[in-house]
């Protein structure tokens, strides 16, 4: 009936790059046999060990990508334009409280600090844009903090406002830079 606006694709969807095009194109021509605009097509393609498409860009893990984030992000997403992915589920904004965090444990942190995390986010955001590719910059601020993987586990986090504002800072940046 075309009532769906967007789609999530995980690896165990496809198996090849012309598979993952065969499914992106059957979704935009369901969209637009409905009468319905195209529809956002998401994976999550953070780099390191979160990859949807295991062998497209970004070829480092957040933390290594230092000063290479925006070509990093651009690289990513012209290759998930090529495939019909137009929404990349990252970057991931949140800063580890400690290296206990899960998303430092999983690779899929930036940095310790803030400032340094906003930086990198805006970058891979902008160079995610530049190949005209969505960017999502997730997860929640505090999620740094967090010890155990809220995929698998129901997660309080419990700190005064003080401690957690400075998470805050890459999603107000990536809000302000568009």
């Amino acid at each position: 009936r075309g009532d769906v606006g967007g789609v999530i694709v995980h690896r165990f969807n496809f198996a090849s790059a012309a598979q993952l095009r065969l499914i992106t194109r059957t979704l935009q021509a369901a969209a637009a046999a409905a009468g319905r605009p195209r529809l956002l097509i998401a994976v999550d393609q953070e780099g390191g060990t979160v990859k949807t498409v295991s062998w497209a860009p970004p070829s480092l893990a957040p933390a290594q990508m230092g000063l290479q984030a925006r070509n990093q992000g651009r690289r990513t997403g012209t290759a998930l334009r090529a495939l019909g992915v137009n929404v990349d589920l990252a970057p991931v904004a949140d800063v580890p409280g400690s290296r206990a965090s899960a998303v430092y444990r999983q690779g899929r942190t930036w940095s310790f600090d803030a400032e340094e995390t906003a930086r990198r986010v805006e970058e891979f955001a902008l160079g995610l844009r530049g190949a005209r590719e969505l960017a999502t910059v997730k997860h929640f601020p505090g999620l740094g903090r967090a010890r155990r993987n809220t995929d698998r586990a129901l997660v309080r986090i419990a700190a005064p406002s003080g401690r957690l504002a400075p998470g805050l800072t890459p999603f107000r940046r990536a809000i302000r830079s568009g």
